[in-house]
């Protein structure tokens, strides 16, 4: 991520080898059942692809999620997100569209970032990592086309094949890599949000993450000014 130079950079990485200490990396997914409040949104999974069906239906034009990054970030084929909330920034056009779906994240403890990421067909996201150890994401299935296994998420080695209204949690900073192999778009709910570590660890993390989230404001502010030219 482009923000994240300097200093930012230096506190990631100390808080990344805090953090491997206490919590060693992983190389799959994570569980689920760890985080209570995740049960009840993936429950509503209906509901919530309503929403994105309505999304269609208006013809809400998404910005790419390089034009939300500010950087290229090497998709072979089309990657959009539509923004919920970005760092404690909520943007007022998109949660008007979505209110069910706005009401199910709204209090998710530690919350970064909430929305919809979308891979145009036969799109392949390549081998990478996120910069951040110290936070997850969680993602729940919602349109889901082609035969199973078209679309899928390999984290570390162990691949997720997408269903409708399947969830899974992960640990972005493990190399992960994801694919859309059908005709039609693919959709997922997409939540990132501070690991809960405790004690010292956890104090690190929090910390960490706020100066992180100060460092990423340019990313609500993007997602506002490409709302207003694509869909004015």
């Amino acid at each position: 991520m482009s923000v994240v130079n300097g200093v930012v950079e230096r506190g990631l990485r100390a808080n990344e080898w805090l953090l491997d200490r206490v919590r060693p990396k992983g190389n799959g997914p994570l569980d689920t059942a760890d985080f209570p409040w995740m049960a009840p949104i993936t429950a509503r999974w209906q509901e919530v692809r309503a929403e994105v069906d309505q999304l269609e239906a208006q013809r809400v034009r998404l910005p790419t999620t390089d034009q939300v990054a500010g950087f290229d970030q090497g998709a072979e084929g089309r990657w959009t997100s539509f923004i919920l909330t970005s760092y404690g920034r909520w943007i007022e056009a998109n949660t008007r569209r979505c209110p069910l779906t706005t009401s199910l994240v709204r209090d998710i403890p530690g919350l970064q970032i909430a929305g919809f990421s979308v891979l145009g067909p036969h799109t392949h996201l390549p081998r990478h990592r996120g910069p951040n150890r110290g936070a997850l994401r969680y993602q729940v299935g919602l349109k889901v086309p082609g035969q199973p296994g078209s679309s899928r998420i390999t984290i570390g080695d162990q691949t997720h094949v997408w269903t409708e209204g399947g969830s899974m949690v992960f640990d972005h900073s493990v190399h992960h890599e994801a694919w859309n192999d059908s005709d039609a778009d693919r959709s997922v709910l997409f939540i990132e949000f501070v690991w809960p570590f405790p004690g010292v660890a956890g104090f690190s993390n929090r910390l960490t993450q706020g100066i992180f989230s100060q460092a990423a404001r340019g990313v609500p502010r993007r997602v506002e000014e490409l709302e207003q030219i694509l869909n004015r």
